[in-house]
């Protein structure tokens, strides 16, 4: 699926067909969207439609999910409808159009979750049972928190997380579950489930709702300014800063099997933190100086991004300050936690009810969005109920400390404290992490303001328990919220096309290394001889081996567009091409490309025109970062 088909790019340079457009899409967990506006002239004049349909409650920038799409046996998918109406006509046509698939949360499939808990013990994947002991034994005790008087709270956090990662691993079956779910498939073979259970390959489903945004696009451009080439039209598309380099390959390759790159750099991906970033800077320039520190809390339907920067100069470009941070604490949790709160409370009546009437399940579901959007910690929020579901209801009578319902309205309320319940693990996670970039950023002298983007960050609960926290720590933070959260992330998208280099250094999640053949040597190799081998170089037979040497590490500070120069030489005689081959390392420490933590993610290859006999070549790769 990943291999795409063979593109005529065009010859021309950037020079003689210049771009006209930046156009930037945010396919979000819970919504999707677009902006463009033109390159030249008023570049702050940004495009955005305004959705509407049909017996929806909604008139916004950006259009609900979930994805209704259709596809018969041996052809193409097609993008059938959006939001409210994918529902609507689903549920009308999904018994004589068996070929409909309805996705709801496209875009968490691609996030996936995991605490390497085998690096915090410092162990490989194959450690054995003694291994495991041994080495929560030295970290516990080196760790202790009664050792650590003033730095207690860090050490017991330390702590926590060696324990957890042992407890997760000292026994077999929860370590096979672990290492199992590790080894996932790859993303482009992919498939996600739609609501009745039948599969489709993700990676079409994404690409072709990105081509059907890519469509409104060119079709509102056109009818601003007539004909116009879409090679012309430069591409942002956003993507969570916490997610995996899998996942942003991912992303990438759907654009481009979307169409969104005719032309080589027409297309490029946007960190939604830094975007919504941009957007606010833009907005608040007179209150945002260079110098200025500040926190981003990128919250969204699906993933919280958490993000520190500082801007550098009046062109409000900015560096990123620690790496990113975050979780999967997006609103769509709240409505999970209020639906197995249902479930739990009511039983399997209420799984069978959610299956076999669907349109009842989605108008409750839908009930609920809308009233967690409203709700601002004050009040508590009713929904009315459909015969059937209120016959549940009434047949278990529970208890009114979850919820309660009335006979006569047909309505289900859950109470101020009820919904705050709801709301409280969302919110405790999305605060702790707040909290440890807060703390970060007071070793530099601490943050002056804490910006809140994405659509979640409209939620008064989450803005309040933000800015406690932030006060609590830093009583002189001050909170930013833009007018429009919701889209503040598809404006910086354009502002990022128009100057990537807005973003002006970035710090390394991982450590990255080229793997060069060495001359064995006993004492550094100790132990690898079953992994070296022998080369011919100059007319003598070598004993060689593979080692890794560390061009980037993780905690470095990458400035936009940094070159490296890498410098090797032929390994052989007769070599008639090299393979520069590169490696993604969880921690430093790293030496050879077998070791457990040491990834492969991609080569170069230079093609060497071969000299006189027995003359090793000096070759020079120089990589972009």
């Amino acid at each position: 699926l990943l291999q795409q088909p063979k593109r005529a790019y065009s010859k021309m340079s950037n020079a003689e067909e210049p771009y006209r457009v930046c156009a930037s899409i945010d396919f979000g967990s819970g919504s999707i969207g677009y902006c463009w506006a033109y390159i030249s002239g008023d570049s702050k004049t940004y495009h955005m439609p305004r959705w509407t349909g049909q017996n929806q409650d909604f008139n916004r920038q950006k259009v609900p999910l979930p994805l209704l799409v259709r596809q018969k046996r041996g052809t193409e998918i097609s993008v059938v409808a959006l939001g409210v109406e994918a529902h609507e006509r689903y549920l009308r046509e999904r018994k004589q159009d068996r070929n409909l698939f309805l996705f709801d949360n496209v875009k968490m499939k691609l996030y996936r979750e995991h605490e390497d808990y085998f690096s915090i013990l410092g162990l490989g994947r194959n450690a054995s049972d003694e291994d495991i002991n041994r080495a929560y034994s030295l970290l516990a005790r080196k760790y202790d928190p009664e050792k650590y008087s003033d730095t207690k709270e860090e050490a017991e956090k330390k702590f926590k997380t060696i324990f957890n990662a042992y407890e997760m691993l000292s026994d077999s079956k929860t370590r096979k579950a672990y290492t199992d779910s590790i080894d996932e498939a790859p993303l482009h073979t992919l498939r996600i489930k739609s609501v009745d259970g039948r599969e489709c390959f993700a990676l079409e489903v994404v690409a072709k709702c990105l081509e059907y945004m890519k469509d409104l696009v060119v079709k509102s451009v056109r009818e601003d300014i007539g004909g116009f080439s879409t090679r012309k039209i430069r591409w942002i598309v956003t993507i969570p800063a916490i997610w995996r380099e899998s996942a942003k390959q991912f992303m990438c390759c759907a654009a481009k099997q979307a169409g969104l790159e005719e032309r080589i750099g027409q297309l490029n991906l946007a960190l939604e933190p830094e975007a919504g970033a941009l957007s606010v800077i833009d907005e608040r320039k007179r209150i945002l100086s260079p110098g200025t520190r500040y926190l981003v809390v990128d919250a969204g339907a699906g993933t919280i991004d958490i993000t520190s920067q500082q801007i550098l100069n009046l062109n409000g470009d900015v560096k990123e300050l620690f790496k990113v941070t975050g979780n999967a604490n997006g609103s769509n949790k709240i409505t999970n936690i209020f639906l197995e709160m249902l479930e739990d409370v009511l039983g399997s009546d209420f799984k069978y009810w959610s299956r076999t009437y669907m349109d009842e399940f989605f108008d409750l579901k839908h009930q609920f969005n809308r009233g967690k959007d409203r709700f601002d910690g004050k009040y508590g929020i009713s929904l009315r109920l459909s015969k059937r579901f209120f016959d549940i209801v009434n047949s278990v009578k529970p208890s009114s400390e979850r919820f309660t319902y009335n006979v006569e309205d047909r309505e289900l309320t859950l109470s101020r404290d009820q919904m705050m319940t709801i709301y409280e693990p969302v919110i405790k996670g999305i605060c702790g992490l707040v909290e440890d970039q807060l703390k970060c950023l007071g070793q530099l002298g601490g943050c002056e303001y804490v910006m809140m983007v994405g659509g979640f960050s409209q939620s008064k609960p989450l803005r309040d328990a933000v800015l406690a926290k932030s006060k609590s720590i830093d009583n002189s933070t001050e909170l930013l919220h833009p007018a429009n959260a919701s889209t503040s992330i598809l404006r910086g998208a354009v502002l990022f096309g128009l100057r990537p280099e807005m973003v002006q250094s970035r710090i390394a999640g991982y450590s990255y290394a080229i793997r060069y053949v060495y001359d064995f040597d006993p004492t550094k190799d100790a132990g690898r001889e079953e992994q070296a081998y022998f080369l011919t170089s100059k007319g003598q037979r070598k004993k060689s081996i593979n080692r890794l040497s560390m061009f980037v590490k993780a905690g470095d500070r990458v400035p936009y567009g940094k070159t490296q120069k890498l410098t090797s030489y032929s390994a052989d005689d007769y070599q008639k091409k090299a393979c520069i081959s590169i490696y993604k390392c969880i921690n430093q420490d790293i030496q050879y490309d077998d070791e457990d933590g040491a990834q492969f993610i991609g080569k170069l290859v230079l093609h060497i025109k071969l000299l006189e006999k027995s003359s090793l070549q000096q070759h020079t790769s120089i990589l972009w970062l």
